[in-house]
């Protein structure tokens, strides 16, 4: 007003404004962003801020590393040698375990057929030896060798000791029948008895024995073979 002295302006210095805001509009408070402007140094809707560098998406974690089959090998091992309890338990095992660590199922499979090829042999070496150990073919076999076909040709001359043999034979071959706990084995062994028996009742009758008699004493010593166990019959 007139009589009121201005205030000076000091030269070179700006004078402090502020901008006019539209009529219903009110400034920001300091420190706090404008809305719907973005922000330096923060995120907005999920994007990194301003000025942050981005970090690499992480590797992908290493497959684990496979394990190996212990008892594929061991199977194998046992199927060769024979160990057929052995090689069957470890080659099922090495199946199971084949399937965890994708290794092993053919050596599995190999171990286990050659146990079951070992089973062969095995089988039939135990069905003979349980055969043989038969009480009643024991003293069969005792029998037939004590009074063999050198025995019997070096009494063929003597009518006498002839005689006496095939007693001995025929007494000897039921009581080894009665003895026996296998009936193949008793049927086959009281069979031979009574070929010899008729060959002893020819004898003391002084008849010429049936053309088929010496044939139906080897046919019928082959099955007590058979019934008893004797290798290679």
């Amino acid at each position: 007003m007139y009589g009121q002295p201005q205030q000076a302006q000091t030269y070179g210095q700006p004078q402090h404004t502020q901008p006019q805001q539209p009529y219903g509009q009110q400034a920001p408070a300091y420190g706090q962003p404008t809305y719907g402007q973005p922000s330096y140094g923060q995120s907005g809707y999920g994007q990194p801020g301003y000025g942050q560098p981005q970090s690499p998406p992480p590797y992908p974690p290493a497959p684990p590393a496979k394990g190996g089959n212990g008892f594929a090998v061991a199977s194998l091992i046992f199927g060769i040698i024979g160990g057929i309890p052995l090689a069957i338990g470890f080659g099922i095992a090495g199946l199971v375990r084949s399937a965890k660590v994708g290794r092993g199922k053919a050596m599995s499979v190999i171990g286990i057929v050659l146990s079951l090829l070992w089973l062969i042999p095995v089988i039939y070496l135990a069905t003979h030896v349980a055969k043989a150990v038969d009480p009643g073919c024991i003293a069969a076999k005792a029998t037939v060798s004590t009074y063999g076909d050198a025995k019997l040709n070096a009494d063929s001359n003597n009518p006498a000791a002839m005689k006496n043999d095939l007693q001995t034979i025929v007494s000897q071959l039921n009581d080894a029948a009665a003895k026996s706990n296998s009936t193949e084995a008793s049927t086959a062994i009281k069979k031979l008895a009574t070929d010899f028996d008729e060959l002893l009742t020819d004898l003391n009758k002084a008849q010429q024995p049936s053309s088929d008699l010496q044939n139906r004493i080897n046919t019928d010593a082959k099955a007590v073979d058979s019934a008893c166990g004797t290798l290679g019959s």
